[in-house]
């Protein structure tokens, strides 16, 4: 398993918050195998993600309110184009 923190920007309720979310990950095997033998071939595929840190203007956001709601508003299928190390 691999994890990266990436930084989100997310609007909720007038205010932009800065996110930071821990992402998580697995390299799976996509080889296939055609007519001139095996095509060996890797991809990678979300797991997870976890909220890490909120900021607003104000400085850190530790109403888990706030902190809930956000994460219900995150998906998976927004990070697929986020790159692991």
């Amino acid at each position: 398993m691999s994890t990266t923190v990436y930084e989100h920007e997310i609007e909720l309720n007038g205010i932009t918050y800065l996110v930071d979310i821990e992402l998580y990950g697995e390299c799976i095997d996509e080889s296939f195998d055609h007519e001139f033998g095996t095509e060996e071939a890797w991809g990678f595929e979300l797991t997870g993600l976890e909220v890490v840190q909120v900021m607003s203007e104000e400085g850190i956001v530790t109403n888990l309110e706030i902190i809930n709601k956000i994460e219900n508003r995150l998906d998976l299928d927004d990070f697929n184009d986020v790159d692991f190390d």
